[in-house]
């Protein structure tokens, strides 16, 4: 288990850490792309019917703009700490415990959770990665500079 994930009422794990990443992934996209879309039509607006703006309308469009750019912030932020972690391979919990997986390149663990074809790492569609539940699990009192120190 990495975490429990309040937006999805769920724990995410090992099989489901796919579908938590796309989630973030399209959740901070779409808050972009609101952000840039709504700030474009600003502008053409603004140039056109400047009166046409009345308090509500500006404090409307001023409450999307934030709302899009924090949530687009916030997600974008769990994104970047949920890639962090698969780069590490090391979890939430782990991380707290101060364990951590066997080191990996990054490739390795990202298609470990996104699975070997790349033309369905975009879809949420699951991968057929094997979850290798016998995985040793390092402690970090047993790596020195980076290598695992000899028990």
């Amino acid at each position: 288990m990495d975490h429990h994930c309040v937006w999805v009422n769920n724990c995410i794990g090992a099989l489901n850490q796919k579908f938590f990443l796309l989630f973030l992934f399209y959740t901070a996209l779409s808050s972009a792309i609101t952000l840039i879309i709504l700030i474009h039509n600003l502008f053409l607006i603004y140039g056109v019917m400047i009166k046409a703006f009345d308090f509500i309308g500006i404090a409307l469009v001023g409450l999307v703009v934030c709302e899009s750019l924090l949530f687009g912030l916030f997600t974008g932020d769990f994104l970047v700490e949920q890639l962090e972690s698969i780069k590490d391979n090391q979890t939430c919990v782990e991380s707290y415990q101060q364990k951590r997986g066997l080191p990996k390149p990054f490739e390795v663990n990202f298609r470990y959770v996104f699975g070997s074809d790349c033309r369905l790492w975009l879809l949420p569609i699951g991968s057929d990665a094997c979850v290798d539940w016998e995985e040793e699990v390092i402690l970090e009192k047993n790596v020195v500079n980076g290598r695992m120190k000899d028990l």
